[in-house]
């Protein structure tokens, strides 16, 4: 929600916080279906636009035998790519850590969703396998993982490479390794201050064999 709270966690907290007092169980999900809406996003504003994702043959375990804790593990498909995730919420502490991996992921819908200055505005076309890290606490974003492109392209120019992500609320670091572009070689780190209105950028980028 644009408040930084999971409407999830409304639903399966107690009056006084903490696991419903007379609610413990495992459920089972089996060939399940939702609808993922994120209103805030990863930047230090909320998303103009809600990011909306369907999905669909959700199978799975929600654990809530433990009090103030929910344990998760679910796959499911995107209207693109499968995807599994796994990880637990403390309820009174409302800090969730998860653990996202995508495959074949949509560039152009992500990259805008995640919304890194700069990265953003960059049109990217194609696929990419991701590993995601996160924990959510109280508004506060820390993630980090890697996304693998391939059969990709930039403005139409092919690309491909591994890309490691850093992101919290105040600062945003990209590194890529292993890239081509344009059949030539890429490789670099660029970071993002984002605790600025107008987020700066530095680092740098080395082009070989273009």
């Amino acid at each position: 929600s644009k408040d930084d709270s999971w409407n999830i966690l409304k639903m399966l907290k107690g009056e006084e916080g903490g696991s419903p007092p007379s609610f413990r169980a495992k459920v089972l999900i089996k060939n399940g279906s939702a609808v993922f809406l994120d209103e805030r996003g990863f930047g230090v504003k909320p998303l103009k636009d809600a990011f909306k994702e369907n999905l669909s043959n959700i199978n799975g375990i929600i654990n809530l035998t433990k009090k103030g804790a929910v344990f998760f593990k679910v796959s499911g498909k995107t209207k693109e790519s499968p995807l599994y995730c796994e990880g637990k919420t403390n309820l009174d502490k409302s800090i969730t850590d998860i653990k996202i991996f995508l495959r074949k992921l949509p560039l152009n819908r992500w990259n805008a969703y995640i919304g890194i200055p700069v990265l953003k505005n960059i049109k990217l076309e194609g696929l990419a396998d991701a590993n995601i890290s996160s924990q959510l606490d109280a508004g506060n974003v820390n993630l980090n993982g890697t996304v693998n492109i391939h059969d990709s392209n930039i403005y139409g120019r092919k690309s491909s490479g591994l890309v490691s992500l850093i992101l919290d609320n105040k600062k945003a670091q990209v590194n890529i390794s292993g890239g081509n572009l344009c059949g030539g070689k890429i490789a670099g780190n660029l970071s993002f201050d984002l605790s600025n209105k107008n987020p700066y950028l530095k680092g740098k980028i080395d082009f070989a064999e273009v």
